[in-house]
């Protein structure tokens, strides 16, 4: 079974529906949790065998990922999927031991690579490359307060762009992106290793844990236990989703080799008429396609040479052409203003409170055939009033 399949459909129905604001963890035997950052209490939404991941990281269009250890199969990049609790390979990454991920506010990766004893490596990792494919890290420096190599345990960019990690000695941290540079924010010395993940909401609060859960003050770097154990083993990864649509499964390869990805501008309502725009991106262009959707759940079905990511019954929209030029690779797209259509009153199921789950297909004839047509990942969103 292919680790997409791993423990999926066990999962899919059984998680309770995901919300927005929500606490993400990932244990180290890949249990993939929901956890009140209030009461520290998880619940279980999937799981991955036989994979060792260290980290949690969430770009700014709320895609989820993590590295796993190189002792448990070669180490890449995964997309974690918070909605059907599994994992989808994404790069191939060459580094060991990533104990940290963390995206900036702008889309940057950075990883912290530990190497040799207490000695952390700072890492930017370019994904422009093909999918499947390593890769391109640009290292950026030793992480050393002084001499001296520090273990770091995890860390998180705040929305502003500062750059936290937590230290097993200094504790609470700030790193310069630009030179590796740590400064200690108290200077009282004060770490430990009960924090091996860092999380920074984009209020600014920020959550550490391991095995208990707790609140870490970025001004003062003083932690207070929130609640535990968590259990699974304790978590290796915390992120927060950030409001709004969740992105969740898998595009399938394109014939111009991308993987097309779901993107929204607005937000979902049933009185607003217009203005949010459910976007397919990285598509051949002037290719038909449409997008469909489901008011029933999510799905992981096996369909051509990708997955149906929505549940049936699915609604299909109107047919459109990907925008584009056919001289620029994987320049299509596709837009559908969603409260557009809910206002046309088309399906009376898109009420205030509905979750829908949706996804782009296209045409795509250069593909081997069955199944010439390339699929986006998918996007769940809660309608508002």
């Amino acid at each position: 079974m292919t680790i997409q399949g791993i423990a999926l459909l066990a999962a899919l129905f059984a998680a309770p529906a995901l919300q927005t604001q929500e606490l993400i963890g990932i244990s180290w035997e890949g249990d993939i949790l929901r956890i009140d950052p209030v009461t520290a209490n998880a619940t279980h939404i999937g799981s991955v065998s036989g994979i060792e991941f260290n980290s949690l990281s969430r770009d700014p269009q709320n895609r989820l990922f993590a590295v796993n250890h190189a002792a448990a199969e070669h180490p890449r990049l995964w997309r974690v999927d918070p909605v059907l609790g599994t994992v989808w390979p994404m790069h191939q990454v060459f580094l060991n031991d990533v104990r940290a991920l963390a995206h900036s506010p702008d889309g940057k990766l950075y990883a912290i690579d530990q190497a040799g004893g207490s000695h952390s490596w700072l890492y930017e990792l370019d994904l422009t490359v093909p999918p499947g494919s390593s890769a391109i890290k640009i290292l950026i420096d030793e992480i050393l307060f002084g001499t001296q190599g520090l273990t770091i345990l995890g860390a998180s960019f705040a929305s502003d762009g500062t750059f936290y990690g937590w230290s097993d000695w200094l504790g609470l941290i700030e790193i310069d992106p630009l030179d590796a540079t740590p400064t200690d924010v108290n200077g009282l010395f004060d770490g430990n290793n009960l924090i091996q993940s860092l999380a920074v909401a984009q209020d600014g609060t920020a959550i550490g844990g391991y095995e208990n859960l707790y609140d870490v003050d970025l001004a003062t770097g003083a932690m207070t236990l929130i609640g535990g154990p968590i259990g699974f083993g304790g978590v290796r990864g915390l992120e927060f989703l950030q409001d709004g649509p969740v992105p969740y499964c898998v595009g399938s390869l394109t014939s111009e080799f991308c993987i097309p990805t779901m993107t929204w501008t607005g937000s979902p309502s049933a009185t607003a008429g217009s203005g949010f725009s459910v976007n397919g991106t990285k598509f051949p262009s002037n290719r038909p396609g449409l997008l469909y959707y489901s008011t029933s759940g999510p799905a992981a079905v096996a369909f051509g040479p990708g997955w149906r990511c929505v549940g049936a019954p699915i609604v299909r929209t109107q047919a459109q052409v990907s925008t584009g030029t056919a001289a620029q690779d994987c320049d299509g797209t596709l837009s559908f203003d969603f409260n557009a259509w809910i206002a046309s009153g088309t399906d009376p199921q898109l009420t205030a409170g509905a979750r829908v789950w949706c996804q782009y297909w296209v045409r795509d004839p250069p593909l081997n055939p069955p199944g010439q047509w390339a699929l986006s990942d998918a996007l769940q969103f809660d309608i508002d009033p």
